[in-house]
C-alpha cells in the first residue's frame, strides 16, 4: 500500500500530499507539503515533505529524509538517509544532502554540492544582499562564512564590532550572528 497520495492540485501545477497510512510521526490523513508528482517523494521509508515545503522538477526525497517549513528542493537535487532541509533553505541543481546532515535557515545548497555526515549548513541574507552561512569545519567547529571571510562566531563578532559598530549594517549583522548562534545552540549543533 502506498503511504501517500497526491491530494490537491494547486494553481502552480504542484500537488499537496496526504498520508494514506501512519508512519513515523505522520498520521493517516495528515496533509504534507507540495510535490510535482510521485517521482519526487519515495513511497518507502519514513521520508516526508511537510508544512509548505516544496519538492519539484526531478528532485528526489527518500530514505528517512525530511523537507519541512518553507524549504525548497528542486532540479535534480537529492535528499536522503536521515537528512533534514528546513526553514527557508533551498537545495537545487545536482546537489545532494544525505546522512544526518541538516540544511536550515536561508541556506542555499546548489550545483554539484554534497552535504553529508553530520554537516550543518545555515544561512541568512542581510538587507544589502550580503549572505551569512554557518557550517562546521573539519574539527566540527561551527564557522561563519560571510562573503570571502571565514570566522568562528567570536571572530565574526569581533570583526563587525571593529568595522561597523553602531551603524545600521553593523547592528543588523550582530542580530544575524545572534540569531545564527541561537539556532546552532537550540538545535544542538556542534560548535
Amino acid at each position: 500500500m502506498n503511504k501517500y497520495e497526491l491530494a490537491e492540485k494547486q494553481d502552480n501545477g504542484l500537488y499537496r500530499i496526504r498520508a494514506l497510512k501512519g508512519f513515523g510521526d505522520v498520521k493517516k490523513g495528515d496533509l504534507g507539503g507540495f510535490v510535482s508528482g510521485v517521482h519526487n517523494l519515495s513511497q518507502e521509508g519514513l521520508c516526508w515533505v511537510q508544512g509548505d515545503a516544496l519538492v519539484s522538477g526531478d528532485a528526489w526525497v527518500f530514505g528517512n529524509a525530511r523537507v519541512s517549513d518553507d524549504a525548497r528542493v528542486s532540479d535534480n537535487a537529492r535528499v536522503s538517509a536521515n537528512a533534514r532541509v528546513s526553514d527557508y533553505a533551498q537545495v537545487f541543481g545536482n546537489a545532494w544532502v544525505y546522512g544526518d546532515a541538516r540544511v536550515f535557515g536561508d541556506a542555499l545548497v546548489f550545483d554539484d554540492a554534497l552535504v553529508f555526515g553530520n554537516a550543518r549548513v545555515s544561512g541568512i541574507m542581510r538587507s544589502d544582499g550580503y549572505s551569512f552561512i554557518a557550517v562546521p569545519d573539519k574539527n566540527n567547529v561551527i564557522r561563519v562564512i560571510a562573503g570571502r571571510r571565514y570566522f568562528t562566531f567570536d571572530e565574526a563578532y569581533e570583526h563587525w564590532e571593529l568595522t561597523r559598530k553602531d551603524t545600521p549594517l553593523g547592528d543588523e549583522t550582530i542580530e544575524i550572528l545572534n540569531f545564527m548562534k541561537k539556532m546552532v545552540d537550540i538545535k544542538g549543533y556542534a560548535g
